[in-house]
């Protein structure tokens, strides 16, 4: 069974102008092979995976939408520093921490609600924890303001996502994607395995 957090009005907003954003039409790829300075991103789905600590470059579905992002670290549990937004009985808050750089032509503005999940060993995905993402309530651990990335080219951005994962189950990937539901009509995909 998946357990989803409820989702607000702002997130519903969010995803509204996801949509309306999302213009090009193509194949997205995954990529799960570490960038390099030189090296192309459109790696194919046997490439090395990624892990912890990697940073990906990715396409998104405008022309000129590119981003680096690195999967920093993740912090299991996360403490939060609100009493009053603590995890359900029998769940556990995890976060990740993801830096972006903008090595795109164009701006890069995206929720990151919708775009990153993270997995368990029996591939439940789990979505993100609105409440805490946006409003970065864990001491030293600094959420996306509304949860939005929203960066210039040349710019970069750096945040925690959180996520109520059940108590006793081990999170074993990280997936992000570009574009809001972009995967479908032609961003990339990355994917780290933890640890």
């Amino acid at each position: 069974m998946q357990w989803r957090p409820r989702v607000g009005g702002v997130a519903l907003a969010v995803i509204g102008v996801g949509l309306v954003t999302a213009c090009d039409v193509g194949g997205g790829s995954t990529v799960n092979q570490p960038s390099t300075p030189e090296a192309s991103t459109s790696a194919s789905p046997a490439a090395a995976v990624a892990h912890v600590g990697a940073t990906l470059t990715l396409n998104g579905t405008s022309a000129g939408e590119k981003v680096q992002v690195a999967l920093v670290k993740m912090v299991d549990p996360a403490q939060s520093g609100n009493q009053f937004l603590i995890p359900a009985a029998g769940m556990r808050e995890v976060a990740v921490e993801l830096r972006y750089k903008n090595v795109g032509s164009i701006t890069y503005s995206q929720s990151v609600l919708g775009d990153v999940t993270v997995m368990d060993q029996a591939s439940h995905a789990y979505s993100s924890d609105f409440e805490n993402t946006s409003t970065g309530t864990f001491p030293g651990l600094p959420g996306f303001p509304l949860g939005l990335v929203n960066i210039a080219p040349g710019e970069s951005a750096d945040g925690f996502v959180t996520f109520q994962i059940p108590q006793g189950t081990p999170v074993t990937q990280v997936k992000l994607t570009v574009d809001l539901f972009g995967s479908a009509i032609g961003a990339d995909t990355g994917e780290w395995l933890v640890p």
